[in-house]
């Protein structure tokens, strides 16, 4: 385009930075925990109204996601049916375009709010995101993993990964409730 011609490129951070929107499809969820609330796959106490799980390849952590009528919330936890997108794929009324949606998995701190949240809200949305460069006045946005998570990984004798933080039973318990269609 324009920026190719003039012979400059985006390096591959600048370019994950990008703001992006897509389809998506909306799920809720809670977590259980003794101790303060859930924590997030990336060492985050997750709260009501602020935080949602994304696919990391596509939203970066730390990312602030707008979802329509629901608000804005910051991308800081994960799951394998997030990635795997599996509520798009069973929700989809055989819609192609929403078979390959993203999911976006809302944080309640109560089950019973998972239900009503699902009745309430439509299934798919416009979702956009936008993450925050690099220096900016916004510290949210780097997600960083806890020591505790840190030291799970370290006992385990494997790096630090994703798969770590997802494989501990603690971090979230996920009700499987979906949006009505």
């Amino acid at each position: 385009m324009a920026v190719a011609a003039l012979g400059l490129t985006l390096s591959h951070a600048q370019a994950s930075r990008a703001p992006g929107s897509a389809l998506a499809r909306i799920t809720f969820y809670s977590g259980d925990r003794d101790s303060g609330g859930p924590v997030a796959s990336t060492g985050v106490r997750l709260e009501e109204g602020k935080h949602v799980a994304v696919d990391p390849s596509v939203i970066p952590y730390g990312s602030e996601v707008t979802i329509p009528g629901l608000g804005s919330y910051r991308a800081v936890d994960t799951g394998s049916a997030v990635v795997a997108r599996t509520a798009a794929r069973r929700s989809s009324g055989g819609d192609s375009a929403k078979a390959a949606a993203l999911v976006i998995d809302v944080f309640v701190s109560k089950r019973q709010k998972v239900h009503q949240m699902a009745a309430a809200f439509p299934m798919y949305a416009k979702v956009s995101w936008r993450t925050p460069t690099k220096g900016s006045s916004d510290r949210r946005a780097s997600v960083a993993p806890s020591a505790r998570t840190q030291a799970t990984a370290k006992s385990s004798g494997s790096p630090l990964s994703k798969q770590t933080a997802q494989a501990r039973p603690d971090r979230k318990v996920t009700v499987g409730v979906s949006s009505k269609g």
